[in-house]
């Protein structure tokens, strides 16, 4: 018998089951209620997940022995793999009531309560298959992570250097502490540790994901890119590190990166801030239908998202359909009642001229920045964009700029540089202001710029007294209705006999009035009179449309004055 039990305890842990379980059955034979070999099969047939087989032989030892805690440990495991979570629970209860020195009972009653989100027992019970054997490492790995899960760091960190003190020697701690490190924000040693483990367990993905996260606080998104798709080649299926990697892409202007990451992390699991995200991402696009399918799935999971209800808004501005954008701006102000934004949308929507005398910047950033990475094109081929070719004309006409010595030159809500291609060759120094980030990383890319700024233009222009020969706004005017501070600022800010050009959409009526596309319109004579007023000579005029909406040209003015001396 000892030796055909030596055979099939050698064949079970090389696990050849079945050549197991026929020696086990053989002895079984001379011996029906030998509970050492009842419990046997039970493993055996439990670790090939057959469950039900494995039941029936622990059931059979228990017969045999009702005080073993083993036995009702094991029963308490195959209970688990059942899905019989409460069974379990109450057969580990069993096993540690009849050896309360069963460490194995212990951590695993603290890993059901777990599953449970029943943490604080968790813990406890964690604890005490620890404080029973103190190098558990299985033990000190769940409670380590449970305690950062729960936001105990210095528990967590007490419990580390615990384990270190038994004499556990074993890379998961390193990889612990990195995480550890990671959640004190001691980013430089949590890297430095993440790096270290990786060093030895190169195909750990979460790992990978951790590190890249730790690269990405610290700025340094080259590294966090480079874990990232690390982890995605080691376990394609992590939806987290689609996730991340998809923010990194969206932030780079990478959109159809972005949007393969996120499609992927969404087809992994429902997540309402991947839906949201694709939605923002078609948006950035231009792909306006797309996006709205994405937002409006967000709104039958949240119907109070107060994101996606703002994204609707705004796409229907962009569709021309004001009936539309308007019901959903009164949804975002049912939220938040008090948005400037909204409240500006819905006064441009409802006619309400002497509501605002400019638009507010929270909303000109956010629109600039959806529209960034279609804005030349959009502007382009569908409006037939030309407000840049127009004020260079007018300037070139009346202010000798082929002849004149390198110029210093500031071009305020500069966009992504349609304006600065055309002033960049007579510039020493040219400067782009403009609100929307994303709008300059399109700047950026031209390489014309000595400096580009993202900054509110008056608050700029107010630190700039007596610094350039020409400030242009190019399509900037609409965007203010009372045009006084900001012709103020320009004057202050241009040198003697300097020059300033810009653009405006012609009102008939009002001094200005704002138009149900929410930019606002300005009489001729307004602008003559704010500019006499404040010693600006009108030395050029361009009666050109810069630009269609439709088919339908825009009427316009271009003007071009001079700092008096």
């Amino acid at each position: 018998m000892t030796d055909t039990l030596s055979t099939a305890l050698n064949q079970h842990s090389q696990d050849d089951h079945r050549a197991a379980e026929e020696k086990y059955l053989e002895l079984l034979k001379n011996d029906p209620n030998n509970t050492g070999l009842l419990h046997l099969l039970a493993i055996s047939h439990g670790q090939r997940g057959e469950l039900k087989q494995a039941e029936n032989y622990i059931v059979k030892a228990l017969k045999q022995d009702d005080n073993s805690a083993h036995l009702y440990n094991s029963y308490a495991n195959i209970a688990k793999y059942q899905g019989n979570d409460s069974k379990a629970v109450e057969l580990y209860e069993k096993a540690i009531s009849l050896e309360p020195g069963n460490s194995a009972s212990h951590y695993n009653l603290g890993l059901m309560l777990l599953k449970s989100n029943q943490n604080k027992q968790a813990i406890s019970y964690i604890e005490k298959a620890i404080n029973i054997k103190p190098d558990y490492i299985d033990a000190y790995h769940v409670l380590i992570k449970l305690l950062h899960k729960t936001q105990q760091i210095d528990k967590a960190t007490k419990t580390i250097s615990q384990a270190e003190n038994t004499g556990i020697d074993h890379p998961v701690f390193t990889k612990l502490k990195a995480q550890n490190q990671h959640y004190k924000n001691n980013i430089a040693t949590a890297i430095e540790n993440y790096e270290t483990y990786l060093d030895i367990c190169n195909s750990d993905y979460d790992a990978h994901h951790h590190v890249a996260t730790a690269y990405l606080t610290k700025g340094d998104v080259k590294a966090a890119t480079r874990h990232n798709l690390a982890a995605l080649e080691i376990n394609p299926e992590h939806e987290e590190s689609h996730h991340n990697i998809a923010v990194i892409y969206l932030t780079q202007n990478k959109l159809d990166l972005a949007l393969k990451h996120w499609l992927k992390a969404l087809s992994l699991a429902q997540n309402i801030d991947y839906i949201y995200n694709i939605g923002v991402t078609y948006n950035y696009k231009g792909q306006y239908t797309d996006a709205l399918s994405y937002f409006e799935n967000v709104l039958k999971l949240e119907p109070k998202h107060y994101n996606s209800i703002v994204n609707i808004a705004v796409i229907y501005i962009k569709k021309n359909m004001p009936p539309e954008a308007r019901f959903y701006f009164k949804k975002a102000l049912e939220i938040k009642p008090d948005d400037e934004q909204n409240l500006y949308m819905l006064a441009a929507l409802d006619g309400k001229q002497d509501s605002f005398k400019s638009a507010p910047n929270n909303y000109v950033k956010d629109l600039f920045d959806q529209y960034a990475n279609s804005f030349e094109d959009h502007l382009q081929k569908v409006l037939s964009y030309k407000a840049p070719e127009i004020i260079y004309d007018m300037l070139s006409k009346h202010f000798d700029i082929e002849n004149k010595e390198k110029l210093s030159i500031c071009d305020i809500g500069c966009g992504t540089g349609l304006m600065g291609i055309k002033l960049h060759e007579h510039s020493s120094i040219l400067i782009g202001v403009d609100l929307s980030e994303k709008m300059l990383d399109q700047a950026r890319e031209k390489n014309i710029y000595t400096d580009l700024i993202s900054k509110d233009i008056n608050d700029f222009l107010k630190t700039k007294s007596n610094t350039f020969n020409i400030i242009t706004a190019a399509d900037v005017v609409p965007y203010y209705g009372d045009i006084t501070e900001l012709f103020a600022n320009v004057k202050e800010s241009l040198k003697e006999d300097g020059v300033f050009t810009f653009s405006v959409e012609s009102s008939e009526s009002a001094n200005y009035s704002l138009g149900k596309n929410a930019r606002f319109t300005h009489n001729k004579n307004y602008i003559i009179e704010c500019a006499t007023k404040l010693g600006l000579m009108i030395i050029g005029t361009s009666e050109l449309s810069t630009r269609k909406e439709g088919t339908n040209e825009i009427a316009c003015h271009s003007f071009l004055l001079q700092k008096s001396s």
